[in-house]
């Protein structure tokens, strides 16, 4: 995953957050929402035990 994929993941992420929080629809699904999560996280801390 390139720097510019990991902003653009946490860009998403980060929408999607502010949507929920503000209770209002993303365009980011739940699904999609983990799936960038857990690439950004194998991006900057490679694979977990957790």
């Amino acid at each position: 995953m390139t720097k510019q994929e990991q902003k653009d993941a946490l860009a998403r992420i980060r929408e999607f957050l502010s949507a929920v929080r503000d209770g209002k629809r993303s365009v980011l699904s739940v699904s999609d929402a983990t799936i960038d999560t857990r690439r950004l996280e194998l991006a900057l801390f490679g694979e977990t035990t957790a």
